[in-house]
């Protein structure tokens, strides 16, 4: 239940006939450090406000949602004040302070703005101002400062809001305030890094300088963490120093984190996390027959080589236009396209006739074209084996399958699409290659009825035979002759 605003209004009447509205500050036990509030009910009642100009407006206490608020006035711009009492010692001289605060009325373009602001009594005289903030979020959003402080004793974090009038409803809640006099290092610096396959390398450079803006005594740390989870640790490292960083990764998209921190006094601190995102690819991965390739999300993209012929700008990338993944070739206005995609190796073994095809649609109603060929390497000056050729294609409206067949060797292969569709063209989607033997017996007239009964074979995407697929799994299905893509049910 919120707090009665009649209540306040009695509040007032009885205390003074000023325009402040506050209880006495002896009257009240001080937060110590950490001062962590969600705040409950019994916190709020530790508060002291302030209606300053006198108007019919103040902070409440929401029970509801744990939070405090002050709604506008229609006639009178916000100053009003909330005032948190709190205990300090004489080490305590650097400070750091957040709240997370909405704006109910964004939607209609209706934004709030506070200050926040430190003193040593609950008036606003004596409070100074350490953040002023717009806040233009109608989900709760942080907000922080950090700030010197010299006040020993009981000194008051000042909540004052100052929103024009004819506004809506700021809300704050989890407002924390916490000791920043032990050094915390500022944030490392990622210097390079680089992707090799599945190697990742970087060089990060170490802080030589606290957030409170001090020379780094003795020795700093670093904590190297990938996907959230830490993989090791460098200690005893000098102040402004380079650390190379190396570590095997596996194959996928991944988020590498990285955290300085000091021991002083038996007591840690850390910096803020610096991070970057990062794809690692097996250089060595081979696939198996029957082989069908998305590409199904930009991981697989990954795998592939992209070999930008006219050294135009202008290449293939990864699409996920209309919900269907593929790779796409955007048109360059002047140039023809000469632009390729080579995927992964595909291991043939001793297959010498497959049968491979590809799913195709234009951007537009231009002509695109495009032919997909076989090289024994992953470079456009080996793709000399010529599988499909679309010369001209303008289909818009759905996917166009283009398969042949044709005699090979057995072995590694690549397989390389190469756009090369007229200048000024559109756009043009390619997907789902596939790749099957035609080595098996061929089925007769007499065979249709055991073909049709047969069992089917499962394989992962890498072409491995599975003996059990799992439920949702997409698997690779070999059954009487016939290959296709099929998630388990």
């Amino acid at each position: 239940m919120k707090k009665s605003y009649f209540s306040h209004l009695m509040l007032s009447a009885m205390l003074t006939a000023s325009a402040s509205a506050f209880a006495a500050e002896g009257d009240v036990q001080p937060f110590t450090l950490p001062m962590s509030l969600r705040p409950t009910l019994a916190e709020f009642e530790r508060f002291t406000t302030l209606n300053a100009n006198n108007d019919t407006r103040e902070w409440q206490f929401n029970e509801d949602e744990n939070c405090i608020y002050y709604s506008y006035s229609s006639t009178k711009d916000a100053d009003d004040w909330v005032f948190i009492p709190f205990e300090l010692s004489a080490g305590d001289t650097y400070l750091k302070v957040s709240v997370e605060a909405l704006a109910s009325g964004v939607a209609q373009w209706y934004d709030e703005n506070f200050e926040l602001a430190i003193g040593g009594s609950a008036t606003a005289a004596s409070m100074r101002t350490i953040l002023t903030k717009t806040v233009d979020q109608d989900t709760y959003t942080p907000y922080e400062t950090t700030f010197s402080n010299d006040i020993t004793g009981t000194a008051y974090l000042g909540i004052h809001a100052t929103s024009p009038k004819g506004r809506r409803t700021l809300k704050m809640r989890n407002i924390v305030l916490q000791s920043y006099a032990t050094p915390i290092p500022l944030t490392p610096q990622i210097k390079s890094s680089a992707m090799d396959g599945l190697d990742y390398k970087a060089t990060v450079a170490m802080p030589s300088m606290s957030v409170q803006g001090n020379a780094i005594e003795g020795k700093v740390n670093l904590r190297f963490s990938v996907d959230g989870t830490e993989t090791r640790t460098f200690t005893d490292l000098t102040p402004g120093s380079d650390v190379n960083v190396e570590a095997t990764l596996t194959k996928g998209n991944h988020t590498i984190t990285y955290v300085a921190y000091l021991t002083t006094d038996g007591t840690t601190t850390e910096s803020e996390p610096v991070s970057e995102a990062v794809t690692a690819k097996d250089l060595n991965a081979q696939y198996a027959l029957p082989f069908t390739f998305g590409p199904a999300d930009a991981v697989e993209f990954g795998e592939c080589k992209v070999v930008d012929g006219n050294c135009d700008d202008k290449t293939w990338t990864f699409s996920t236009e209309k919900g269907d993944p593929s790779f796409y070739y955007p048109y360059h206005s002047k140039n023809k396209a000469n632009d390729w995609i080579i995927l992964p190796a595909v291991n043939f073994g001793t297959t010498d006739k497959i049968r491979i095809s590809v799913d195709a649609r234009s951007k537009g109603s231009y002509t695109e074209s495009f032919e997909v060929y076989l090289g024994r390497d992953a470079s456009a000056s080996a793709m000399t084996v010529m599988a499909i050729e679309v010369p001209e294609i303008k289909n818009s409206s759905s996917w166009t399958t283009y398969e042949s067949t044709l005699d090979t060797e057995g072995g590694i292969w690549f397989v390389g699409i190469k756009a090369s569709s007229p200048a000024d063209a559109y756009g043009l989607y390619v997907r789902n290659v596939r790749i099957e033997s035609l080595n098996d017996p061929q089925v007769g007239v007499e065979g249709i009825e055991s073909e049709i009964d047969a069992e089917p074979e499962y394989f992962n995407l890498q072409g491995v035979r599975l003996a059990a697929p799992e439920k949702g799994q997409i698997v690779i299905v070999r059954k009487g002759g016939k290959t296709f893509k099929s998630i388990i049910r």
